[in-house]
């Protein structure tokens, strides 16, 4: 073999190999482990709009909800973990377009008065809770009277990250059981998938995809009829916490009392966003 050849060969070897490093570097460069960040001292204000309708043999109610809540973050850990005071800051329901009760209203009618005894008490409730940098969360007190409008801060609602780093179109499942009014028992497997960045005018935020889907937990025999759900949850890598989330979770179901065939269906439609408090 001639000194030119062995030369293109060599040659065309070290090509490769460069080739090959320069993708595996781009392939890393591309998985993204993204983390929430928290900083001790810091109050980020969540605004939470709910919509809940309930149907039973046709027969609807909506209730809507308004709520915003202070996380204030009490300590932060070494490994990043932080302990927070959820503190319940505004809230405003509303049943079948009717306000029945807002924080922010100075004075309320006989009517509103009677009805508002047991949404003011929500008023300034403080959950304590553990927020891991993965999304991770445990509740260190959380009070059995805490509504489900709260309770969507649960992590079966927040962003919770795999151990490993990601990239675009990786996907992986979460897991959580809560309790609900007229459901009962509700075990929620979330599929998450992410979609990659999106500019926004002032910031890149990543885009998460979320379907849910569901099975309850019950022994009157009801017959799960349709179970659909779907969501995005943006994320400010930045800021280390979500932009805003925009989940819909729809679970109908029957059952039969006698003679009688009882259909129900629940519906929720849940949009939050997270900011800095004012100081």
């Amino acid at each position: 073999m001639c000194r030119f050849t062995r030369g293109i060969r060599i040659g065309a070897v070290l090509y490769l190999a460069i080739l090959g490093t320069l993708m595996d570097s781009s392939k890393a460069f591309s998985q993204q482990a993204l983390r929430w960040k928290f900083t001790s001292g810091a109050t980020w204000r969540v605004a939470t709009e709910q919509e809940i309708s309930t149907s039973i043999n046709n027969r609807t109610k909506t209730v809507s909800q308004s709520l915003s809540m202070d996380w204030n973050i009490v300590s932060v850990e070494v490994d990043g973990t932080a302990i927070i005071d959820q503190l319940v800051k505004d809230l405003q329901v509303q049943i079948d377009g009717v306000v029945v009760f807002d924080s922010k209203k100075p004075s309320r009618s006989d009517a509103e008065e009677k009805i508002a005894g047991r949404f003011q008490s929500i008023i300034g409730q403080k959950i304590t809770a553990k927020h891991t940098p993965r999304g991770e969360i445990s509740y260190l007190d959380a009070p059995e009277s805490t509504p489900d409008l709260l309770r969507a801060q649960a992590p079966e609602s927040l962003l919770l990250f795999p151990d490993k780093p990601i990239s675009v179109g990786s996907s992986w499942i979460t897991e959580a059981t809560r309790t609900i009014d007229l459901i009962g028992k509700l075990h929620t497997t979330n599929t998450w998938q992410y979609v990659g960045l999106e500019p926004n005018e002032s910031k890149k935020l990543h885009r998460f995809r979320v379907t849910p889907s569901f099975q309850i937990d019950d022994e009157s025999q009801r017959e799960l009829t349709r179970q659909e759900g779907a969501g995005n949850v943006w994320f400010d890598s930045d800021k280390g916490r979500i932009e805003k989330s925009e989940i819909i979770q729809a679970v109908d179901w029957k059952r039969t009392e006698g003679d009688l065939q009882i259909v129900q269906k629940y519906t929720t439609k849940t949009t939050s966003r997270f900011q800095d408090a004012a100081p």
